[in-house]
């Protein structure tokens, strides 16, 4: 029988085959193959080599938004957001290990929405959000303190229309606020969670910023604009410049003691992957390229002290598979790749797992 009705469903079965094909098909080289048919936040344990899902929506929901943060040891935060049903967004958190979810706090404001960072405070029991209107050229943006135990928000700051606003977390008790202004200022505000008290310094670029990293220690922040990546030293708030190139986009991220950094450079579709060994040396930095591949990286992270894992550009025609790489920095060759159909968002380093949506 040749109707409409059954066309349709051949047509989607081939497509269905087809892609699954394409996701079989990668590279000999890629060890471990993940495939989903719905989107949503998920967990690989690196020892194991198991996926677990943590939250998902079938592909054909209206709209959906994930965010994710890390917690402390072996959770972390998600942050769903799905018209079907105007349900707006729930926070949960996770156990990475096992993917159950341990707490959920609904926020129904369906006006709002959060930004892409969320700064969490495991040790007081509190997160914080960006939070703005749809139409930003309108209405203001807030940063919002959460307590994670009540669900209770406040407002602890309040920008004007068009400005640019973001949160991150620098240690147990202090968060970053970055402000980009219709008149081009840029400035780090460094909010106390404990005593309110805030301290702004204004960066001599003009240029929107973008954060990368806060070294775990507390100490730096590794940040660009679209010219240049930078350091900047919190306690003498102070910029020191890595490299200056017009046209080039940055991503990066600080080593578990602090005391280096990788970081990509993309520039006409291709990227190159490099590391500074020794942020403490007198001398100026010495840059050392860990791979120059014809792909894309994005999202580096430090996996541990000797090993780094990034993802590289979707390949395929009729459905892109990613390429997540771990690095081994002593042996200088990829040691592991995983495969899988699509990513959406940063790669989150968690215990021995990588948590991200896709």
């Amino acid at each position: 029988m040749n109707s409409p009705h059954h066309k349709i469903i051949a047509t989607k079965s081939l497509i269905a085959s087809l892609m699954l094909l394409c996701v079989l098909s990668c590279s000999a080289e890629e060890h471990i193959r993940f495939f989903r048919r719905s989107a949503g936040m998920v967990s690989i344990d690196t020892r194991s080599n198991k996926m677990r899902s943590c939250n998902s929506v079938p592909f054909w929901h209206d709209y959906i938004e994930v965010f994710l943060c890390k917690d402390k040891n072996d959770t972390f935060w998600g942050a769903l957001r799905n018209d079907k049903g105007n349900k707006g967004y729930l926070l949960t958190r996770y156990d990475a290990n096992t993917g159950k979810k341990l707490m959920q706090i609904q926020l129904p404001d369906l006006k709002k929405m959060i930004n892409h960072e969320i700064a969490c405070f495991p040790e007081h029991g509190k997160m914080v959000y960006t939070c703005s209107h749809y139409h930003t050229d309108y209405e203001k943006t807030d940063i919002v303190l959460l307590n994670m135990t009540t669900g209770m928000t406040k407002v602890i700051a309040e920008y004007p229309p068009k400005w640019l606003c973001g949160a991150f977390r620098i240690n147990a008790g202090q968060l970053l606020i970055v402000i980009h202004t219709p008149d081009k200022e840029t400035s780090f505000v460094f909010y106390d969670l404990l005593t309110g008290k805030t301290e702004k310094a204004v960066l001599p670029y003009h240029e929107i910023c973008h954060i990368h990293a806060v070294s775990p220690d507390g100490s730096l922040i590794l940040a660009s604009t679209f010219r240049r990546l930078f350091l900047y030293d919190i306690k003498k708030r102070k910029v020191s410049c890595i490299i200056t190139q017009d046209g080039i986009s940055y991503e990066g991220d600080f080593s578990p003691d602090s005391r280096s950094i990788i970081f990509a450079m993309s520039r006409n579709g291709n990227s190159e992957l490099y590391r500074i060994n020794d942020l403490t040396a007198d001398d100026p930095p010495e840059l050392q390229t860990v791979s120059n591949e014809k792909y894309d990286f994005f999202s580096p992270r430090f996996f541990d002290a000797s090993t780094i894992v990034y993802r590289n550009s979707p390949t395929g025609f009729f459905f892109p598979c990613c390429t997540i790489s771990f690095f081994d920095l002593k042996q200088k060759k990829t040691v592991k790749k995983y495969a899988v159909s699509s990513i959406w968002s940063p790669l989150f380093v968690v215990g021995k797992h990588l948590v991200f949506v896709m």
